[in-house]
């Protein structure tokens, strides 16, 4: 019984298991050790889950709706953004083409004007040669050459004294050259445009190449020239030019002109 006074303090309780432990010099408690599970077999380990119910598959359903959702909503706004600009694209070329054919249908309708104001033109030079004017007047010589004869469609020149002395063929939209088939008689029906004395007309020249045919006339009064008259003429005697020469006796003298 001497042993078992020494193992109890003396009021009676047992003495705590730190005063079993031998004492160390630093005054540190050993851990426990003896106290220790040792761990379960393996087939008697517990199950450990880390993480949340879907762990394994790497994302929630949660968020697989909310990519879903967001992938769908970026391919509707790039499917709209791509629509638009296919729409501007087509727009902007239909606008092209709609302003090419605008100044296209303004081109030929300004031809056309052109073309119309030239015709009513020659319609009312002609009409008003054939008619006389409101107050009466007759048209001139000149007029009836130009308009009449020669359609409007040349250049006439006249010196200072409103002798002739020149007839070219003016290109321009709609003129077409006229046919001289006698250019003698041409010569004598307008005698007096001329401001020339002259009673006869014989040709002296005529030369003809690829392109034309050149024709000389001398303009003479009892058979001594007075002037010399140069005709061009293109595809079967269409007038292209004609220019009157004086001969150095109608310039000394000019008795000889009207």
């Amino acid at each position: 019984m001497g042993d078992d006074g020494n193992d109890r303090k003396s009021d009676g309780k047992p003495k705590s298991e730190s005063a079993n432990l031998p004492a160390n010099d630093n005054k540190v408690v050993p851990f426990p050790t003896h106290k220790i599970r040792k761990p379960k077999a393996n087939g008697d380990a517990p199950n450990v889950v880390t993480g949340g119910p879907d762990s394994r598959s790497g994302l929630s359903e949660n968020r697989k709706k909310t990519l879903v959702v967001s992938l769908l909503s970026t391919m509707l706004v790039a499917t709209f953004m791509a629509s638009r600009v296919n729409k501007n694209r087509d727009v902007v070329r239909i606008d092209t083409d709609q302003n090419r054919n605008l100044a296209s249908v303004a081109q030929q309708a300004q031809r056309r004007e052109l073309d119309e104001d030239l015709m009513l033109a020659k319609k009312i030079a002609r009409q008003s040669l054939r008619e006389p004017a409101s107050g009466g007047r007759e048209p001139t010589a000149q007029e009836l050459l130009s308009h009449g004869e020669l359609a409007s469609a040349y250049a006439i020149q006249y010196d200072k004294d409103g002798a002739l002395r020149q007839i070219e063929f003016a290109l321009q939209a709609g003129g077409q050259p006229r046919r001289v088939t006698d250019p003698a008689q041409f010569l004598m029906n307008h005698k007096d445009l001329f401001r020339l004395d002259f009673d006869s007309v014989k040709k002296t020249e005529s030369i003809r190449d690829n392109e034309s045919l050149t024709e000389d006339y001398d303009l003479a009064v009892r058979g001594e020239a007075v002037a010399k008259v140069y005709f061009k003429f293109k595809n079967n005697y269409e007038l292209h030019l004609m220019k009157v020469e004086l001969s150095d006796e109608s310039r000394r003298n000019p008795a000889n002109s009207k």
